[in-house]
């Protein structure tokens, strides 16, 4: 069966836990570029589950660094970052082409 590649983000835990799709690829080494992309952009803003809660940005400082990773033209326009910060990964799903 074929298969395709989600890039998902996910951010939160227990009840306040969201996760979304971003894109699909169709091949495993694309979708992993990608996520390796976003994560980093998440990295290099401190918006990611390592960094946020530990950075400490004043509501006019958080936003030019969410704009910036929702606007690259690679970003996730659907961004979402809680306080545990945000992560993708790669989900591997059944492709039917019918």
């Amino acid at each position: 069966m074929k298969k395709i590649y989600l890039v998902v983000g996910n951010t939160g835990e227990y009840d306040d836990y969201y996760y979304w799709n971003v894109v699909a690829y169709a091949t495993e080494e694309a979708a992993q570029a990608r996520v390796n992309l976003l994560n980093n952009l998440l990295s290099e803003h401190k918006l990611d589950n390592e960094s946020y809660p530990y950075s400490v940005y004043t509501d006019e400082e958080f936003g030019p660094h969410f704009d910036a990773v929702r606007n690259h033209p690679l970003g996730d326009p659907k961004l979402r970052v809680d306080y545990t910060g945000t992560n993708y990964f790669v989900a591997e799903v059944d492709f039917i082409d019918q």
